[in-house]
């Protein structure tokens, strides 16, 4: 579609049977760094990213990075990863789901990134009908082709006891997509083919 401004939950289908998508560190070859600071990240945070972006230029890796959309941190990571040659079309922007600036976010998208909509089932952080309805404008605007989906969930943390986390935040499963996001976005008007996009033909390319 037309672009009109500047975690992953996936099907079997995204990666291919037997694909290799071990990596350097951690699950399916993601590199981690965290900046969460307004204009630049921290000195220690910075040397961690330049050291990520220095790998995957090596290996091909790609990266998910956490930032904090509040602060607009994406950009800067993108900024740092961009100045050690990555290829930003191979790197997710975590947590860009908490954040409804569209500006911000198509900004992000139009830099070549994956939108990380990664935290669905933390309605305390943004409530369920706010991330549904900025995955949906996204996708009027043309922005399937650059947004993944997750649920941030675990099999277990240490936060608070099984209890306390089915009571505070009863939507964060991992059924939460399947069950409750998938529907909530078709009602809206998102297609088959968007969901499909979002759900095995992003994350397929990411891993290529």
């Amino acid at each position: 579609g037309v672009r009109t401004c500047s975690g992953l939950a996936t099907r079997e289908e995204a990666v291919p049977t037997g694909a290799n998508i071990g990596g350097a560190d951690g699950p399916g070859g993601q590199e981690d760094a965290h900046p969460h600071a307004p204009t630049r990240a921290a000195a220690h945070v910075t040397s961690v990213m330049r050291a990520v972006g220095q790998a995957h230029v090596q290996t091909g890796a790609p990266i998910t990075v956490h930032t904090h959309p509040h602060s607009q941190s994406g950009l800067v990571a993108q900024k740092v990863f961009a100045e050690e040659g990555v290829d930003l079309t191979k790197v997710v922007i975590g947590h860009s789901g908490d954040s409804t600036d569209l500006d911000y976010l198509c900004a992000l998208a139009d830099a070549g990134s994956y939108l990380g909509m990664d935290r669905f089932g933390l309605d305390m952080l943004l409530p369920f009908e706010q991330r549904v309805d900025t995955v949906v404008q996204l996708a009027k605007r043309g922005y399937a082709e650059k947004m993944v989906l997750a649920h941030d969930a675990s099999c277990f943390i240490d936060w608070f006891s099984h209890e306390g986390k089915v009571a505070a935040q009863p939507n964060w499963n991992f059924r939460h997509i399947s069950d409750d996001v998938l529907p909530a976005l078709r009602e809206r008007g998102v297609t088959e083919e968007q969901i499909t996009t979002m759900l095995v033909d992003n994350p397929r390319r990411y891993f290529s």
